[in-house]
């Protein structure tokens, strides 16, 4: 069995697409009041000390905390060494 890759399986710097989140009820509204949803392209710029992630979304930077980084899915990524 592969595990679906998310943004903690992808290389800083690089843009990617969001699949479907793994998040249901309001934390997936709430993803999505963010601009991220499915088909979004996201570029993960830096880690941060705890092991989430600073995105660039659609111009703006947002910081998610490693359990909310494990939830986005990513298309046609191949998971790479952390």
């Amino acid at each position: 069995m592969t595990s679906v890759p998310t943004l903690l399986d992808v290389e800083l710097r690089s843009v990617v697409e969001l699949d479907v989140p793994a998040a249901e009820g309001a934390l997936r509204r709430r993803l999505a009041e963010l601009g991220l949803r499915c088909g979004e392209c996201v570029c993960p710029m830096q880690r941060t000390p705890g092991g989430g992630r600073i995105l660039v979304v659609g111009g703006s930077r947002l910081a998610l905390d490693r359990d909310t980084c494990a939830l986005l899915r990513i298309v046609g990524a191949e998971p790479t060494a952390r």
